[in-house]
């Protein structure tokens, strides 16, 4: 279920170049990795980035039993939550391992769950085979993502928006039909929010030591090796530490009651002043 359609702002927007060879990585496809000068784009978080993140595969869970079916599955306390609560949520296997890191959005009566496009089809799976007597419908909408950051959102249309953080920044997510794509990317360009590719916008998720699954983890990666997962304080991450049994909580719950983590992802600044290769 991978989105194999690549987006419509690579022929409309000015300079959009897709990833080239080296950069050719599943969660990159689709998209521009730039429009002539990264180095640049990256700088635009400080006044306005306009970032294409319709690659991203958005799913939609909705019925009377969708909050409580989600709250079973997933890290993040959904039972209970408002009308535009967003945040970040993850599937773990029996031993606590990362399956699946999504983020999560409600409107109205449902639910919006958007995740990379390689893990999308095994996270759709997931969720249709633990349907069983719950009063749940499933589907793959055409809604695709475009993120703002560093600027307030213009009143540019589309679905629904939300917003997360990200970093030093606060991201906002306008959900939009991929029919309409060009016409809401053009009308936030034109508020003078410069258009910013995947791979400015990957610098910054790093920084923010945001992990892309398939990309900074493994299959032996649990919820504390990314510090930035775990609830702490006033921040909602993708793990609660006060909700109801879900798979793969005692795990969560042992390290962090007990025990550290094996590892820990971290930051490494390579600045190219070595001789030799790390």
């Amino acid at each position: 279920m991978t989105n194999n359609s690549s987006s419509p702002l690579l022929e409309t927007v000015p300079g959009a170049t897709p990833p080239g060879d080296t950069d050719q990585h599943p969660t990159h496809m689709g998209v521009a990795w730039h429009y002539g000068n990264p180095l640049t784009e990256q700088r635009h978080c400080a006044t306005g980035a306009l970032v294409d993140r319709s690659h991203r595969t958005v799913i939609r869970v909705s019925g009377p039993d969708a909050a409580t079916f989600l709250h079973n599955l997933l890290s993040q306390k959904l039972d209970d939550v408002p009308d535009g609560f967003s945040a970040s949520a993850l599937n773990l296997d029996g031993q606590g391992r990362i399956l699946h890191y999504l983020d999560v959005t409600k409107v109205k009566d449902a639910f919006y769950l958007d995740i990379s496009a390689v893990d999308a089809e095994s996270l759709v799976d997931y969720l249709r085979a633990m349907v069983f007597w719950s009063q749940v419908e499933i589907s793959v909408t055409d809604l695709g993502i475009l993120s703002i950051i560093g600027a307030e959102v213009p009143d540019v249309g589309g679905e629904f928006s939300r917003q997360l953080p990200f970093g030093a920044w606060v991201r906002h997510d306008v959900f939009v039909p991929r029919g309409a794509l060009v016409d809401v990317a053009k009308r936030i360009i034109e508020q003078e929010i410069e258009p910013m590719g995947l791979m400015a916008y990957t610098a910054e998720r790093v920084r923010a030591g945001l992990p892309e699954r398939s990309l900074d983890l493994d299959d032996k990666s649990i919820p504390h090796e990314v510090p930035a997962l775990i609830n702490r304080g006033e921040r909602i991450a993708a793990v609660h530490l006060d909700k109801g049994c879900y798979r793969g909580q005692e795990t969560v719950a042992r390290v962090e009651n007990l025990g550290r983590p094996p590892r820990l992802l971290t930051l490494v600044h390579l600045d190219g002043s070595a001789p030799t290769l790390p």
